[in-house]
């Protein structure tokens, strides 16, 4: 999940740099256009035309060039903040599954770390009975096995419990990414 995540973080990075580049390249067409055309007006407007019939029909042909820059640096722009929006949205998710994970595994060692001090209180209990040899000591020995056991039984029940509650919360955290993306409509391209 973490490398899906990182690897589609990456492609709406790509996919940013090229808008910028994109939305830049656009505006740039656009100016210069806008200011050939004027030129060419200007320069038709002196050689052939009236002064005043020329700067209406010069004026004429800029205003809908101008208004479709405009639109085309929204529409930009648009798409510019769809892929902010993501990427931010992937960096929150990403920060709260390493969350996730580091609390789980702390638990899940905290776990393991008593388990251990368990199993070296039974193995030295075990060696107590050994060495004595007398049936008083083994029934004390068998009494002090027992109730380590039972400790340990129990910490397995824990353990498992913090897996099964592991689980779950990746799967918890599955669906909050995945509800994420499908918030807004998937960039592709």
């Amino acid at each position: 999940m973490s490398n899906k995540l990182r690897t589609r973080t990456v492609e709406v990075v790509k996919k940013l740099d090229s808008v910028k580049t994109w939305r830049r390249l656009s505006n740039v067409i656009f100016v210069t256009t806008f200011s050939t055309i004027l030129i060419c007006s200007v320069v038709a407007a002196v050689v052939a035309a009236p002064p005043l019939v020329a700067a209406l029909a010069a004026a004429a042909t800029l205003v809908p060039l101008g208004s479709m820059g405009t639109w085309v640096d929204s529409l930009w722009q648009k798409y510019e903040k769809e892929l902010r929006y993501h990427k931010n949205t992937m960096n929150v998710m990403k920060v709260q599954s390493d969350v996730f994970v580091i609390k789980d595994l702390e638990n899940i060692k905290a776990i393991v770390d008593i388990m251990e001090i368990k199993m070296d209180g039974m193995v030295k209990s075990a060696d107590f009975v050994i060495g004595e040899g007398v049936e008083e000591a083994v029934g004390i020995g068998v009494d002090e096995i027992k109730n380590p056991v039972k400790e340990f039984a129990r910490l397995m029940d824990d353990l498992s419990d913090q897996s099964v509650k592991s689980i779950s919360d990746i799967k918890r955290a599955t669906t909050m990414i995945l509800e994420k993306l499908n918030e807004h409509p998937r960039i592709t391209g």
